[in-house]
């Protein structure tokens, strides 16, 4: 149903100042009529006459209540909406009031099924968002304004951690798995890595759950020529970063580099950039990784066998799981860089999810040498600064980036 555009402002305007608060109105809402007017687009004095028309008929009716100048009452200088008239126009608009919504988004809060996999966090984050939202406030990304958002939101987080994904499962795959087009998890990234944060209860994302964003592109410093086999080469050895393709990684017939090290890096944000900044000597190749990609495998592959591996990672469960996953795929031995407990503050505590990963690792033979460090988080049950980042950036321009003050872990 078409509304005329006047009073299609003036119910966004109104809608929009009622949402503010879940409070009930006690004051009628109202705004100067030529301000409607210019909001509105109407200009033309027969548009504005056609207006005024509209206007008062919805004042016979009861609708709208007209404020007219005190000895020029031709001219209307405010439009009112009566209290009792505020749910007509939210039926005329198909609108809810604010009350109404926050009611709506904490019956889909109630709602939630409890979680098989990790009941305490789902149901701390489920309380965490009741509580305030009935004080009618939002956290991002989780809104009560948009119920169906709420809904949709919290559908996937659950679907998303209620089961084990294969480490290494590409982002589009896992889309496909859970009923959606293949580009939907990579288009809600930054939505679903703040409510995973949220549901752990520290900075968390799509990768720490083992997902792979993309197999395609790999990203690396330091001296590297790739030999094909038509005799061309292709020499990434300058200075900046650069992004090698899957496919000329596979085409490739061999990798050849005088660095004396490959140093993979879990952090390509920040961590990855401040070692390339730092990479003086270039006596070391660094590599960006999470978990292993087709990308790093093929890589790793075709690197010279006797290259000494090291790897830089977030201290954490999801970090060591890394760590187990590049040993897995490596050819030779991969040395924990700085992968050490860092604790005991901050106190942050281990998730139950976290634990599981701790325990699970124990009992593998390639993670013997982490042991102490798993130990550690197990028996503290704290994180303590397991980021990359805390160590700050390198200190040293060229290996070993830091001075013996920080022993190699």
């Amino acid at each position: 149903m078409n509304h005329p555009v006047w009073l299609t402002e003036f119910h966004r305007r109104w809608h929009a100042a009622r949402s503010r608060t879940t409070r009930a109105s006690t004051r009628a809402y109202g705004m100067r009529w030529p301000e409607l007017l210019d909001a509105a687009g109407i200009t033309r004095a027969e548009d504005i006459r056609t207006a005024t028309r509209e206007a008062e008929a919805l004042e016979r009716e009861g609708k709208l209540s007209l404020k007219r100048h005190k000895y020029r009452t031709e001219i209307i200088e405010r439009l009112i909406l009566p209290l009792e008239a505020e749910n007509w126009l939210h039926e005329l608009f198909e609108t809810e009031d604010s009350a109404a919504i926050l009611s709506r988004s904490l019956q889909i809060i109630d709602w939630q099924p409890e979680h098989p996999l990790l009941p305490d966090e789902w149901s701390t984050l489920l309380a965490k968002l009741h509580g305030l939202f009935r004080e009618g406030t939002s956290l991002r990304p989780f809104s009560w304004r948009q119920p169906d958002n709420l809904a949709s939101l919290l559908k996937l987080l659950f679907n998303l951690t209620s089961r084990e994904w294969k480490d290494g499962t590409l982002i589009r795959s896992a889309s496909v798995d859970l009923g959606y087009d293949s580009k939907f998890l990579e288009r809600r990234q930054h939505s679903i890595n703040a409510g995973l944060s949220l549901m752990f209860a520290r900075s968390s994302s799509l990768a720490e759950l083992g997902f792979v964003m993309s197999e395609a592109m790999l990203l690396t410093q330091g001296p590297l020529i790739l030999h094909f086999p038509d005799g061309k080469s292709i020499d990434y050895s300058h200075r900046a970063p650069h992004k090698i393709s899957l496919a000329d990684l596979e085409l490739a017939t061999r990798i050849e580099t005088p660095a004396k090290r490959l140093l993979t890096i879990e952090n390509s944000k920040t961590t990855f950039r401040q070692f390339a900044a730092a990479n003086e000597d270039a006596t070391t190749l660094l590599v960006a990784s999470s978990f292993p990609t087709a990308a790093l495998v093929t890589f790793l592959r075709k690197l010279p066998a006797h290259l000494e591996h090291h790897h830089f990672g977030d201290s954490d469960a999801t970090g060591f799981l890394i760590l187990l996953k590049i040993r897995e795929v490596a050819s030779g031995p991969v040395h924990a860089f700085h992968m050490k407990w860092r604790g005991p503050d901050p106190d942050v505590p281990i998730s139950d999810r976290d634990l599981a990963i701790f325990r699970n690792l124990s009992g593998d033979p390639l993670m013997a040498d982490c042991q102490p460090a798993i130990n550690a988080f197990t028996f503290t049950q704290c994180m303590g600064n397991f980021e990359q980042e805390s160590l700050g950036p390198p200190t040293i321009q060229g290996w070993p980036f830091f001075p013996p003050a920080h022993p190699i872990g």
